[in-house]
């Protein structure tokens, strides 16, 4: 029997019926809601400190803001056509305000600017900054409330107090840039007066430095241009040089020789071209002498149609032909041979003298290209010298005349009400911790008791489908009289119940087990009303209380009853009977024969069980007996380990279409 109940005992890993990895909304809320006590009290708590917090132990804070906006103005000048080579050579200029904006909070909020600035306004004569000027704490005046003595307190250094004041700044001045380029500074102190005035001398001290800063910026500009325009003036009398010398060594008529050297190239190649030809006709009148050919008016065509320089004058002249003849006679050999030698010679001239003009056109191209880049480079030098020019001029005057880099559009006030502590914020932050704190704290209580607080819950721990029953008020009434109990238990029909006891009676079941999961009042009505109806329908029913809550004040015991029990009659077929000897006789060697006594002298036997924390031990006495079970539970009173415990014993028992009621 005890391993029997260590193994009930033991966690049901394999069971489906319950997933830790899904969320019942239902059960979440009825469970802060059971709750809600708890809940409202801690969140009173939380509202109650913050409350303290925001009246009495924070300090208000006071905050003060100044807003400027830098100019925009533009130092670059108007060079007109030159600006684009300006721009090409790297001479750009601008205001450069937006980039100002942009890194102005780190400006401020920078070590130097932050030390510069409390010399100026005093700041570490300010206790609010100035740790070492401040009296004792919260803690240093508790201790001395108490009478407890504390440590000597050791003087800070200087270090210490630049540290402590930086960081004291950095946390109560604050840089909001806007996308129109207003800048706001926005301070806090406990007192308005120098919050306004830490604002207003933050913006004085921005807009000094960066008017300092322009100023010496447009000085080292003016002396860049200055030492750039002493450069470029050099490289422009060097490049004149330069021109005037190659104009020297070449004339001044480069490009003239080469135009003239290319024409006379040109008629060169076509004499040579031509000569060539002359060459090619005498060959082809070698060749007609040398054969003997016919020299008939049909060759004469065919020789002029195919050698078109026949018809120069030059030509025929050599030939020794009459310009004024339509009929030539065949040269001579001499004639063709002092016409070969001529021509030969003219043409070696013409090629030699081809080769030697281009050589020089060569050279000529060479020296035009130079000549352009000299050029160039002039009016580059020209370009860039008028530029810096121009650039010097500007910024040399318009320095002179910059008073101001920005214009101030708020002047900051002392504020009439604190900023900070945020009562209204705190407080709702308060609400807000102390009903996710509650909540918190009421589902980890919640999960270390395993109550269980809906039916839905319920259903699904015990994997069993849950019934929709009526309400069962009736079933709960509690009367001293067993009369009056069963009146009350039958006063209204459950359909659930009854569609049981039509299954139960259909299938021929003899033993039925009522098992309670928290409380008997529920189990104890379901038992008198489904004892009474199968007394009703299939004969003689008699009822098992072994939890003991069934009253039989005033009833007359039977006098015949299976040992070990005692019995009362209720009426209409209806018994009760009860263990003489106490909940212990169910461990005796008689209690199993008095449960085969008594399912064979009535038609049915329904056997009430304690809860199962108490119970365990009867239900596992009884298991082989019960032959169908009802199971009762009431939610918010249930444990989750109950249920384990009705499982693992449903797993041991051999039952079939279990009911759960839950009331």
């Amino acid at each position: 029997m005890n391993a029997d109940i260590v193994k009930i005992h033991a966690p049901n890993t394999d069971s489906t019926a319950y997933h830790d990895d899904e969320i019942d909304l239902g059960e979440l809320f009825a469970t802060l809601w059971a709750r809600k006590f708890f809940i409202l009290v801690l969140t009173s708590i939380t509202v109650s400190l913050a409350a303290v917090y925001a009246f009495y132990v924070a300090k208000p804070l006071y905050e003060s803001q100044s807003s400027f906006v830098l100019n925009q103005k533009s130092g670059q000048p108007n060079l007109g056509d030159l600006g684009g080579l300006a721009s090409l050579a790297g001479f750009t200029g601008g205001g450069g305000g937006q980039g100002k904006a942009a890194t102005l909070m780190d400006r401020i909020l920078s070590r130097g600017f932050i030390v510069e600035l409390a010399k100026h306004s005093e700041l570490a004569k300010d206790p609010f900054y100035n740790p070492a000027l401040r009296g004792p704490g919260k803690r240093a005046r508790l201790r001395s409330l108490l009478g407890i003595s504390s440590a000597e307190k050791t003087l800070l250094t200087s270090d210490e107090i630049t540290a402590s004041l930086i960081a004291t700044f950095r946390k109560t001045v604050t840089v909001d840039v806007k996308s129109n380029g207003l800048i706001e500074i926005k301070t806090q102190h406990r007192d308005p007066q120098k919050a306004a005035r830490l604002a207003n001398d933050v913006v004085t001290k921005v807009l000094d430095d960066l008017l300092l800063e322009q100023r010496s910026k447009d000085r080292q500009q003016i002396e860049y241009l200055a030492s750039e325009l002493f450069i470029a003036q050099a490289k422009l009398e060097t490049a004149a040089q330069d021109m005037q010398a190659y104009a020297i060594a070449n004339n001044l008529a480069v490009t003239q020789e080469f135009q003239r050297a290319s024409a006379q190239l040109s008629r060169i190649r076509e004499t040579v071209k031509t000569l060539e030809d002359y060459n090619r006709i005498i060959v082809f009148l070698r060749q007609a002498r040398s054969q003997n050919s016919q020299w008939d008016d049909a060759a004469r065509k065919s020789a002029f149609a195919n050698f078109p320089a026949v018809h120069d004058q030059e030509f025929q002249s050599l030939m020794g032909w009459s310009s004024k003849n339509t009929r030539p006679n065949l040269p001579t050999r001499n004639t063709l041979e002092k016409a070969a030698l001529q021509t030969n010679q003219r043409l070696d001239r013409m090629m030699q003298s081809m080769t030697d003009l281009e050589v020089q056109a060569k050279r000529d191209a060479e020296a035009a290209v130079e000549l352009a880049r000299l050029q160039r480079t002039i009016k580059v030098q020209e370009t860039l010298y008028d530029v810096l020019v121009r650039q010097f001029e500007t910024h040399n005057l318009s320095s002179g005349f910059q008073t101001d880099v920005g214009d101030l559009y708020e002047v900051a006030v002392p504020a009439l009400t604190p900023s900070a502590p945020k009562v209204s914020l705190i407080l709702a932050l308060g609400l807000v911790l102390g009903l996710f704190l509650g909540c918190g704290l009421a589902l980890i209580l919640a999960l270390r008791s395993g109550i269980l607080h809906t039916k839905n819950t319920v259903s699904a721990a015990l994997n069993l489908p849950l019934s929709h029953q009526k309400s069962l008020s009736a079933l709960k009434k509690n009367s001293a009289e067993v009369g009056k109990l069963v009146s009350s238990v039958l006063n209204h029909s459950n359909p659930d119940l009854d569609d049981f006891v039509v299954t139960t009676t259909g299938d021929k079941v003899k033993t039925i087990g009522v098992y309670a999961l928290n409380q008997t009042k529920t189990a104890r009505g379901a038992a008198l009303y489904v004892g009474h109806k199968l007394a009703k329908f299939s004969g003689a029913t008699a009822v098992l209380d072994l939890a003991e809550t069934i009253p039989t004040k005033g009833l007359k015991p039977l006098e015949r009853c299976p040992p070990g029990v005692t019995g009362w009659h209720l009426n209409d077929g209806l018994t009760v009977f009860k263990l003489t000897s106490g909940l212990d006789a169910a461990f005796s060697d008689k209690y199993q024969p008095t449960l085969s006594e008594l399912q064979t002298e009535y038609s049915h036997l329904l056997i009430v069980f304690p809860p199962l924390e108490n119970g365990l031990a009867l239900a596992l006495a009884s298991r082989k007996h019960v032959q169908k079970t009802l199971i009762v539970a009431t939610p918010r009173l249930c444990l989750r380990e109950n249920t384990e415990r009705m499982n693992a014993l449903l797993r041991r028992m051999s039952v079939t279409a279990p009911l759960l009621i839950c009331d």
